[in-house]
């Protein structure tokens, strides 16, 4: 039952993605609120590998030109 599996945030049942966080689950969405990934400055997609750091915002490689 979806409603056993929930998330400690939302209190929504779980029936996808979730990641663990201390003793309970997050669902895709909570976790995105409490760790955001890094977004690129310029093109604003999720940077997944190493990028560079400017004047407080984060690029890829090929967008900081």
């Amino acid at each position: 039952m979806p409603e056993c599996f929930s998330c400690v945030d939302c209190k929504k049942g779980i029936t996808s993605q979730f990641y663990p966080f201390n003793s309970d689950y997050l669902c895709a969405a909570c976790h995105e609120q409490r760790f955001p990934r890094k977004r690129c400055g310029k093109c604003n997609a999720v940077i997944t590998s190493a990028g560079i750091t400017f004047a407080g915002a984060s690029y890829h490689a090929a967008c900081f030109l």
